[in-house]
């Protein structure tokens, strides 16, 4: 029987499942405290929101 190597084995799940997770949840689904979008979404729109103000703010001075 061979010997199977459950270190190497639980890394390769750990890194798995953190996959699926930041996949899923970051890309994906639904959060309705970002106004019912994934995070990577809001945090896009935020970041692009963000570069908006500055530039309309460094055009006043």
């Amino acid at each position: 029987m061979p010997r199977i190597d459950i270190q190497a084995s639980n890394q390769a799940w750990v890194v798995n499942i953190t996959d699926d997770i930041v996949g899923f949840y970051n890309a994906q689904r639904i959060h309705s405290t970002l106004g019912c979008l994934p995070p990577n979404t809001f945090e896009k729109l935020s970041a692009d929101n963000n570069l908006e103000h500055s530039n309309k703010v460094s055009e006043k001075t």
